[in-house]
């Protein structure tokens, strides 16, 4: 059967449909991939995918119930288009998360109405929602941070890109066995991690602009961070704030300010993980009773996490 995915808000946020892992060399990403997760590397068929309109090559895999769009600005990166930007000023690593929306019009007008800044594809600003509009991105300064692709729900009519997604399928039950008996032992994505200077502050654009729903606060001690978790429809979000100047995610906020940091798999058992990921050039370390944490030189820029537990209440448990 099809994966069973929640919405939250007005506006219909669903399925968390891609995190995006910027290098400059896709090719590079989705064999790596492949070799640690044993990823499903299902779009396009026939090699990456070239986009004109934002000078970058990409492709589309599944680690579990987590899509990953390995992307790449063509080479030598121009800093002209958004996505060679980007790689020139941070570097390989998490770029943006991708939404799925019912009404993409809609929630584009209530970003407008809030005087939200929105990015179209391949840059300019929109002024006005253009008819048919399949994605487009809210500036992240204007939004608390977040930097999301937010993409048109059409189950697929609009794109192959995502009438193929695996997800979507009716044998999407079986598909996903391959991950949970993988040494890894995935379950699901558990949560996105972003830290923020201000959590109180970020919180409350967070609710009001993404309509967002409040699911716990806490601190956690191992971390070192300060969190809030929110669902925004079938994604868990937590929001981290440091709880002292040292450590990774108060060197995070440093460089970088209010951005995506860290995705943490659910998994089985911590005690495999840790066994596992050295025989794939993977080093790693157990950052606090529950989460192994992988070493992100190792994983080409992205901040990989694993744990056996998510946070009291996890609305996708």
């Amino acid at each position: 059967m099809r994966m069973a995915i929640q919405k939250t808000g007005p506006f219909g946020f669903g399925l968390m449909y891609h995190i995006i892992h910027l290098s400059d060399d896709v090719p590079a990403l989705n064999e790596w991939y492949q070799k640690v997760f044993d990823a499903d590397v299902w779009w396009p068929p026939d090699g990456p995918n070239w986009s004109e309109i934002e000078d970058r090559y990409a492709a589309l895999m599944a680690v579990g119930d987590l899509c990953i769009e390995s992307m790449a600005p063509k080479q030598p990166a121009n800093e002209r288009f958004p996505v060679g930007r980007f790689l020139l000023r941070h570097g390989a690593r998490f770029h943006s998360l991708g939404c799925m929306v019912d009404d993409i019009d809609g929630f584009a007008r209530h970003l407008l109405d809030h005087d939200v800044y929105i990015g179209l594809p391949g840059g300019g600003r929109m002024e006005d929602v253009p008819p048919d509009i399949y994605y487009f991105y809210p500036s992240p300064r204007s939004v608390g941070g977040l930097m999301v692709q937010i993409t048109r729900n059409t189950d697929g009519a609009y794109s192959p890109a995502v009438a193929d997604d695996p997800r979507l399928q009716d044998d999407w039950d079986t598909r996903a066995l391959r991950w949970s008996e993988h040494p890894l032992g995935i379950r699901r994505l558990g949560y996105a991690t972003m830290t923020v200077r201000d959590l109180p502050a970020t919180k409350a654009i967070i609710e009001k602009l993404w309509q967002a729903v409040p699911v716990y606060d806490g601190v956690d001690e191992g971390r070192g961070v300060r969190s809030s978790f929110l669902q925004l429809g079938h994604l868990l979000l937590e929001l981290a704030s440091p709880l002292s100047d040292d450590g990774p995610a108060a060197e995070h906020v440093e460089q970088f300010g209010d951005m995506l940091y860290q995705l943490t798999f659910r998994v089985d058992d911590l005690d495999a993980v840790e066994s596992y990921l050295p025989t794939v050039d993977v080093r790693c370390a157990r950052t606090s009773d529950a989460v192994v944490t992988a070493n992100a030189d190792d994983c080409l820029g992205a901040n990989y996490a694993f744990s056996t537990e998510t946070c009291p209440g996890d609305p996708l448990a």
